[in-house]
């Protein structure tokens, strides 16, 4: 007859290990405070998470490409604890509103009234943001955008 209680110690460390390795899976947080600071975004890993369709239609369009690429590449933003926002685009362009979050959501009104929401997670020094839309039809220039906290 086998007796587990010899592999007692065996199965604790294997919970243990199992404990460890998934901690890095569940580290991402979708708490408000650590959005405070400010991030600047990564082109790279964000725009190769593009749709194939919409890498084409960009790159078939010169004029269209430069402006992205202006407006994307050295942006930068800032979320304030009185709920400000700030945002300087790679143009040297600035825009500002306020921002808030509703569980996993962030919401950033605009001067113009305009209302974004973005899905977002943080890992360490990183943020993710996905553009959320009620639009069925909306496609997302830069849906997946990737920022490395910078302050």
């Amino acid at each position: 007859m086998i007796h587990y209680d010899q592999y007692r110690p065996t199965r604790y460390i294997l919970v243990l290990l199992l404990f460890l390795g998934c901690g890095q899976l569940l580290s991402q947080t979708t708490d408000a405070n650590a959005l405070l600071g400010s991030w600047q975004f990564d082109s790279a890993s964000s725009f190769a998470q593009r749709a194939e369709a919409t890498k084409a239609v960009v790159e078939a369009h010169p004029e269209i490409q430069s402006k992205i690429m202006a407006s994307y590449v050295g942006k930068s933003i800032s979320f304030f604890e009185n709920g400000d926002y700030q945002q300087q685009l790679g143009d040297g362009s600035n825009a500002s509103g306020r921002w808030s979050t509703d569980g996993g959501s962030l919401l950033i009104s605009t001067s113009d009234c305009s209302v974004y929401r973005f899905s977002f997670g943080i890992t360490g020094d990183k943020l993710l943001l996905q553009t959320i839309s009620d639009d069925p039809g909306y496609k997302s220039l830069v849906p997946n955008q990737y920022f490395t906290k910078i302050q």
